[in-house]
This record gives structure tokens, C-alpha cells and sequence, in this order.
């Protein structure tokens, strides 16, 4: 069985334990060759990386997968129908992380089981809102699921800062001046 050395730990390891390394020569001819380091320095080495630089990595991301799903809008729809509930939480996580509030503690089968395809206030189906998706609300300091909302109402309620007594003093505020 062939070894090789890693240059960072100096263990001896299986060949396999090396990743592959596509390096093109000045003649432009392509080799391929394994990497000097194994795969748990280079993982280790790169996660360090992303803790020190976890701006410029997800910058970077943003990036790249937009370029991508806009080169290939059908694989996008179809992915997103299929995993719709993972992507609502998967992008939830990244706003809480973007915007430092709780992430949502609810898990997928929760969301599945609340949705109905229908504003959770005023009705609306996603068919009648123009094919768009209903958002994941949830409450932004615990992280607790609350419903499945169209774009008006989960802007609204932020807007008011999730607060009832200002919902309140709104729907007063109509009822006076509808007089």
C-alpha cells in the first residue's frame, strides 16, 4: 500500500488520505498530483480560515451561488420545491446570523405539518399573491416558530416591532379616522 508524509502533521498515511491537486505547467499541459498535506490539515486549516475571515467567506459564497443558480434557474425551482421547508430554515439561520437574533428552533417536520399554503392573518394563497412564497415568521429573541405569513403582514409586523400594543393603538388609530 502506498504512503505518503503530510507536510504540516509529518504523519505517514495512506495515499487516499491525500486530496488531488490539478496543477497546469507553463507548456500548458494539466498533472495531476496528491496535495502535500492531508485532508484533516487542510479541513482543519480551512475552517480556522473561515472563523478569522467569516466576512470575506460568506461574501465570497454569496457570490458564487448566485452566479449559479441564475445559470441555471431550472435546477433552482426544482431544488427549492423539493427542499422548500430545509431552504426556509437554511436561509432563516443565515438572516439570524446576518442580523445577530435568534435563530428559528423550529425543525422541518413542524413546518410542514403549520403550513397550509395560506397566510397564517389575512388568508391570502401564494397563487393569489402573484406565485409568491409565504415567509417563516418567527419571534426574532427566542427563536420560536410562529407561522407561516404572505410578505405584507411580515413586514407589517416588523415594522411594528412585533409589538401588540402598537397593533393596537394602529387599529384604534383607523377606527377613529374612519369616522
Amino acid at each position: 500500500m502506498d504512503t505518503k508524509t503530510c507536510t504540516k502533521c509529518g504523519e505517514e498515511k495512506p495515499i487516499g488520505e491525500f486530496g488531488l491537486r490539478r496543477d497546469k505547467k507553463r507548456n500548458g499541459e494539466i498533472i495531476t498530483r496528491r496535495q502535500g498535506q492531508c485532508k484533516v490539515c487542510i479541513n482543519t486549516r480551512s475552517k480556522k480560515w473561515v472563523a478569522r475571515n467569516q466576512a470575506k467567506h460568506d461574501a465570497y459564497h454569496k457570490k458564487y451561488s448566485s452566479k449559479w443558480w441564475s445559470r441555471h434557474p431550472e435546477k433552482g425551482k426544482e431544488y427549492r420545491k423539493k427542499r422548500r421547508f430545509e431552504t426556509a430554515l437554511w436561509s432563516s439561520e443565515y438572516e439570524a446570523r446576518k442580523f445577530s437574533y435568534a435563530k428559528c428552533t423550529a425543525t422541518v417536520g413542524e413546518l410542514e405539518a403549520t403550513f397550509t399554503g395560506r397566510c397564517h392573518v389575512c388568508g391570502i394563497s401564494e397563487e393569489e399573491n402573484g406565485g409568491k412564497r409565504l415567509c417563516m415568521d418567527h419571534c426574532h429573541r427566542t427563536g420560536e416558530f410562529r407561522g407561516w405569513l404572505c410578505g405584507k403582514c411580515n413586514r407589517s409586523l416588523g415594522a411594528l416591532g412585533d409589538s401588540i400594543e402598537r397593533i393596537l393603538e394602529l387599529a384604534l388609530y383607523l377606527e377613529r379616522v374612519k369616522q
